[in-house]
């Protein structure tokens, strides 16, 4: 699957696909290039990190699946400069790359693990409560509801009789009640405390 930017036609084909199989397509620049496909689904934008350069003011550094010891090797030379500066580096890969050799710590987790690794970090960091919540309730879809039936995010739809299917519903913590989120804005108007964390129950729009 080549970007979008290639046509409308290539662009179809990717999600015609897909859906005949029965699966879920992110992005397509996870087919192509080092664009991270987590990022748009998250922040909403294709790309948020810093450049590369911004390497060497880390202090801790945490490569999964990535060995750029190898293939970025005009780069690299930030993520020793800040071991130089004393920054930790973690590995996490299944085989013990090159750059895996030259790390603090190699997880060598098993091959298609990699989101159950990237779930427990996430509910570590939660249960910790060493997150940043006004970055979460501002960037990210955190706030969210998800429906325990079935894994997935509460709609406008779900909730109000022709309501938006491209709309989402968060916890209201000052109205004790959902709130109607767009898809097209990151954050929420003042009035609005959504909460990152708990269980609700609210009525469907079929009444159950």
């Amino acid at each position: 699957g080549q970007v979008p930017g290639s046509g409308y036609i290539q662009k179809g084909a990717n999600y015609r696909a897909s859906a005949l199989l029965g699966m879920s397509h992110g992005t397509s620049f996870d087919f192509n290039g080092d664009l991270p496909m987590g990022m748009p689904i998250t922040f909403g934008v294709q790309n948020a990190e810093h450049e590369a350069k911004d390497w060497a003011n880390s202090r801790f550094l945490l490569l999964l699946g990535a060995n750029p010891v190898e293939t970025r090797i005009p780069d690299v030379h930030f993520i020793f400069d800040a071991l130089e500066k004393g920054a930790r580096l973690v590995v996490v890969d299944p085989s013990f790359s090159p750059t895996a050799s030259k790390a603090d710590a190699h997880l060598r987790i098993k091959p298609g693990t990699d989101a159950a690794l990237g779930l427990a970090l996430c509910r570590q960091v939660i249960e910790d409560e060493t997150w940043d919540p006004a970055f979460m309730r501002t960037y990210t879809d955190a706030p969210l509801l998800v429906r325990e039936d079935t894994g997935v995010r509460l709609r406008e739809a779900d909730l109000v009789a022709g309501g938006s299917p491209d709309k989402f519903a968060a916890w209201d913590t000052v109205t004790a009640g959902p709130v109607i989120v767009g898809t097209d804005r990151l954050g929420f108007p003042d009035d609005v405390a959504p909460a990152l964390k708990g269980k609700w129950t609210v009525t469907l729009a079929d009444g159950s």
